[in-house]
């Protein structure tokens, strides 16, 4: 299958800096993938591209502090969650864009306000009932932040008006960085948790993580929790990143951080069944230490593949690695990923990024794992396809 690459921004209008968001494939060969300039007057955009052609839908501006829109697709339709701040309060804007091949229509839903916070980190995910958008918030009068969710309603049409968010992580305890992914039965959640700890370190100029608990909840088709949730490290750890997936109806995560008598980074990971139980597997390895993982699905696929676990570097090959259950299978690098990191992935296809003047590069790469014994996964970028820009 050929690969094609474009130069963005596409739109008239668009000024300083290009962010690029979330991609989400549509269908094969074609995605949809957020971004937000940083001009004068910030504006979110969702872009639609395809062998076909491409397709800019404006969301307007985006006011203050801000991030991309978040993205997830079903049925047809492309939810997404637009965010912008007033007066110190950081504000998502549910709605979805429908007829997004032909005639490219959006949808405004509800106006959620997530208080005063600042750490821009949220998640959208969508299944038949609808789609779910959780956040971290800090808790007024404390020096703790709690993880929140907000449904939006069935799936065929948002609700218009903002219901009252609810509680998702544990009632006093101390949370953030959420991810959501959808599966058949609901969602699960991922959040990091943070002990009390006693600061036996003070005034010391060393800055370290705090140590924290990786969770992971499941929640019901409305984004309502089910049962507690479960720690997926043992112990508290100074974890400085994670990721979460869905595979083979099991959640899939990692995490890594420096431990062990050499202080190394350890890649952790964990299988997660729908009874509970957890497979659990970690590896030393060698990243850059600005780098981080991230975890990819097969995506639109009927046929049961590895999820991937690839860690970008911009001046060095990347890191390669399949996930088969709990067990990390590591590949060697590949050098297309100099310069580029990866933003979504359909089944052998994925789809690079990399900076380009004040915009992006994005390619469609077609990627195959080699049977040969050096155990090799082989990125090849076909040369055809059009290249677009309006600068």
């Amino acid at each position: 299958m050929g690969a094609f690459s474009s130069v963005w921004p596409q739109s008239e209008g668009a000024e300083g800096v290009i962010e690029p968001g979330e991609a989400v494939f549509t269908s094969s060969q074609a995605y949809a993938i957020s971004s937000l300039s940083s001009g004068a007057s910030s504006q979110s955009e969702i872009s639609w591209i395809s062998p076909k052609g491409n397709r800019v839908i404006s969301l307007g501006s985006a006011q203050g502090q801000s991030a991309p829109a978040q993205l997830a697709w079903l049925g047809q339709r492309l939810y997404f969650a637009h965010f912008s701040s007033d007066a110190g309060h950081y504000i998502a804007r549910l709605g979805q864009v429908t007829h997004i091949d032909s005639d490219p229509r959006v949808h405004w839903g509800p106006r959620i306000e997530q208080g005063r916070d600042t750490s821009l980190i949220s998640d959208l995910a969508v299944n038949v009932a609808g789609p779910v958008l959780v956040w971290d918030e800090p808790v007024l009068g404390t020096a703790r932040s709690q993880v929140k969710g907000y449904w939006a309603g069935k799936s065929a049409s948002l609700k218009t008006s903002a219901r009252g968010s609810y509680l998702l992580s544990e009632g006093n305890s101390d949370c953030d960085s959420p991810q959501l992914i959808a599966q058949a039965a609901g969602f699960y959640l991922s959040y990091l948790s943070y002990p009390r700890q006693n600061i036996s370190a003070a005034g010391s100029s060393l800055v370290q993580e705090p140590l924290s608990l990786l969770k992971l909840r499941r929640l019901s088709k409305t984004g309502q929790p089910r049962g507690e949730s479960l720690n997926i490290n043992l112990q508290p750890l100074r974890i400085l990143g994670f990721d979460m997936s869905f595979n083979t109806n099991k959640a899939q995560l990692i995490y890594w951080y420096y431990g062990g008598a050499s202080n190394k980074l350890i890649l952790a990971s964990a299988e997660v069944g729908a009874d509970g139980s957890i497979q659990r597997a970690q590896m030393q390895v060698e990243f850059p230490s600005a780098g981080s993982f991230a975890l990819f699905d097969p995506g639109l696929t009927q046929e049961p593949l590895p999820t991937w676990i690839l860690g970008p570097a911009r001046n060095a090959g990347g890191f390669l690695a399949e996930l088969n259950g709990s067990v990390i299978k590591p590949f060697e690098s590949q050098s297309i990923f100099r310069g580029r990191f990866p933003l979504i992935r359909s089944s052998s296809e994925l789809v690079l990024a990399r900076p380009v003047g004040l915009g992006f590069e994005l390619n469609l790469a077609n990627c195959a794992v080699s049977a040969d014994e050096t155990n090799d996964i082989s990125l090849k970028k076909s040369s055809q396809g059009a290249s677009n820009s309006k600068n």
